[in-house]
């Protein structure tokens, strides 16, 4: 069964050790609404960062009662409607969409070491017809390909054709040298990258199990090299700015050790190697 993205994203706080404070809406919230009704509203101070579902919001303060006073749809998010016991992030370190964004990073940065095997058939000749865009997987043309082959109209197996290039670029394309009868069936064998990790999603299915932990290591490296995490932050205490972990350059100390390990461990991690015949398409 595929991790999921909220699976993984626990995994990397626990690594990271990034657990912010929790509080919950005891009303439903329209995305218009410039209040958050929330059970502990004299602990929101002016300037905070909330977290809602995929919404990010600003804290203008305490309101009255159990109310609070925020901005809707910061740092890139959508205002959005929100239902009575949705958890409130207070002053997460990083958002939902940095623990993605940083994922993602770590997946594309494992091709080709670890990739997808990808077939494609949605191609079909047409007469007068030399050269077909090669076909996107996951949202992204197939990287490298290993094998074509036709299958005519009526046919029960497909056979293999060599005599053809590969036009690389932005939207590659497969070059027959000859004109092939039309409505024949292309079949691509290539590999590509595994395609990107949505929100409320899961790996793909072929990603392989010794591969979750790798994700782990290159998010936390990615996240703890981020700019938002080297920044001071104004409400820690004074005598933890002296730990060593707050020292100026720690934290890109431990995101460059964590990169090499993370790059080592994507060796041992790796599948066979791609076949040397296969043609690349970039």
């Amino acid at each position: 069964m595929a991790t999921s993205l909220d699976t993984l994203i626990k995994q990397v706080r626990r690594f990271v050790r990034d657990w912010p404070e929790e509080d919950v809406l005891t009303a439903s919230m329209s995305s218009t609404a410039s209040i958050a009704s929330v059970a502990v509203a004299t602990d929101y101070a002016d300037g905070w960062l909330l977290e809602i579902d995929q919404e990010v919001l600003g804290s203008l303060g305490f309101n009255s009662g159990t109310d609070v006073k925020v901005r809707r749809g910061l740092r890139g998010s959508t205002a959005a409607s929100h239902a009575s016991l949705t958890t409130v992030l207070v002053r997460p370190t990083w958002l939902l969409q940095d623990y993605v964004d940083a994922l993602n990073w770590a997946k594309n940065e494992c091709f080709p070491k670890i990739y997808k095997d990808a077939l494609d058939t949605s191609l079909t000749t047409l007469a007068n017809t030399y050269e077909y865009t090669i076909p996107s997987i996951g949202g992204l043309p197939m990287r490298y390909v290993s094998k074509v082959e036709f299958k005519a109209v009526g046919a029960v197996d497909y056979r293999e054709v060599r005599e053809y290039s590969i036009r690389r670029g932005a939207t590659p394309k497969l070059q027959f040298l000859q004109d092939q009868d039309a409505g024949q069936t292309i079949r691509i064998h290539g590999y590509s990258p595994f395609p990107d990790i949505a929100l409320g999603g899961s790996l793909d299915t072929q990603w392989p199990a010794q591969g979750d932990r790798l994700l782990v290591l290159g998010a936390a490296s990615y996240l703890l090299a981020s700019e938002e995490s080297g920044r001071g932050r104004s409400d820690r205490p004074a005598r933890q700015a002296q730990n060593e972990e707050m020292r100026a350059g720690a934290r890109m100390n431990q995101a460059n050790a964590l990169d090499t390990r993370f790059r080592r461990s994507m060796v041992d991690a790796a599948l066979p190697p791609l076949p040397i015949h296969a043609r690349p398409t970039f």
